[in-house]
This record gives structure tokens, C-alpha cells and sequence, in this order.
């Protein structure tokens, strides 16, 4: 015990991996209110290493222009149907497809914009069925979701697709999104 008070101590242990199969365990101590001891030299090749697996996956994972041409295809059918029943309309995509995050499991989400009095969710169901843009059974209208939309799965390439009607924020959400990994990127950049 010091004069101001118990001196608490912390302590933990930290697993590094050495190199061949040799495995560190290192004792890092400090009081409170102290500096903590920085770690040796030996931590760094483990920071390394990991920091090349985070990469690795990004790229393993990040899709390739093969899987975006397919998804623009699919975005280009469903948006064929819109223009020819509703001209006017506004087809637009937003979500992880827009931003270049999307997985290779993802669903493309679009939001349609136009004018009428109820929205047409019924009449799309349709029309895509007739085309022959979804499977038979796997389109869905969820008319009393809060968002309504329309649920499919494109019958070439399986892909889901979730469709809504003038919703806005989903746009700019992803307009945001795209401008946040801007901004990282030139991060990176001049690092």
C-alpha cells in the first residue's frame, strides 16, 4: 500500500506467435494511472501476419467484375419490366450492391419512384411473373410491412431481390456509405 492508496496492479498475459512452433507468452504489467510497457519486437511479425490475413480475405471476399456484369443483368431485366408497364418511373439501386459491399450471398435491393395513387405492388408481381423475371414461387408481396416490397429470387441467376416503392433513404444511405469509403481509401492512400 503507498501513501495515496492500494497500488492496483493489472496484469495479463498476451499470446504471441513466434517463429517455426514456438509459442510467447509475455507479461505485460503496469499500475494504474502508469504508462503501459509497450510490447517487444516480437509482437510485430504477429501483427503482420494478421494484418495480410484481414487482406486476403477482403480480396477473397470483395466481388469480382463477373459477379457485378451478372447482378447488372439482373438489375437491367427487372428494370425492363418497370420502364415498359410504367415509362416514367425511376429505377434506382441502393443497399450493399451500391456501395460495393455485397457478399456473394447478398440481395440486390432497388427502389422504384413515380407517381400513384396506391402503390403498384401488385401489378409488378405480375408483370415480373409474366416475363418470366422471378421463379413462380418465390415472388412475395409484403403489403403490410412497414416498407412494402416485393421479394423474388431471378430465375437465371438466383439472385434475391428485394423491390420498394419512393423510399428515399435507402439512396442516400448508400450514397453516404459509398462517400465514407471514399474518404478511406484516401486515407490509406497517403499513409
Amino acid at each position: 500500500m503507498s501513501a495515496e492508496g492500494p497500488v492496483l496492479q493489472k496484469s495479463f498475459s498476451v499470446l504471441c506467435l513466434g517463429s517455426e512452433d514456438t509459442e510467447l507468452s509475455q507479461r505485460v504489467e503496469s499500475e494504474q494511472g502508469g504508462l503501459l510497457a509497450l510490447p517487444t519486437l516480437t509482437f510485430l511479425p504477429f501483427f503482420f501476419s494478421l494484418h495480410e490475413e484481414i487482406s486476403d480475405f477482403y480480396e477473397y471476399m470483395s466481388p469480382r467484375p463477373e459477379e457485378e456484369k451478372m447482378r447488372m443483368e439482373v438489375v437491367n431485366r427487372i428494370e425492363s419490366v418497370i420502364k415498359e408497364l410504367w415509362p416514367s418511373a425511376d429505377v434506382q439501386i441502393f443497399g450493399s450492391f451500391k456501395t460495393g459491399l455485397y457478399l456473394p450471398t447478398s440481395d440486390i435491393d432497388l427502389v422504384v419512384f413515380g407517381k400513384w395513387e396506391n402503390l403498384p405492388l401488385w401489378t409488378l408481381e405480375e408483370a415480373l411473373r409474366k416475363h418470366k423475371v422471378a421463379d413462380e414461387d418465390s415472388v412475395k408481396v409484403l403489403d403490410k410491412a412497414t416498407v412494402p416490397i416485393i421479394k423474388l429470387t431471378d430465375s437465371f441467376t438466383e439472385v434475391k431481390v428485394d423491390i420498394s416503392f419512393n423510399v428515399q433513404n435507402g439512396v442516400r444511405a448508400a450514397d453516404l456509405i459509398k462517400d465514407f469509403t471514399k474518404v478511406r481509401e484516401f486515407i490509406a492512400f497517403i499513409q
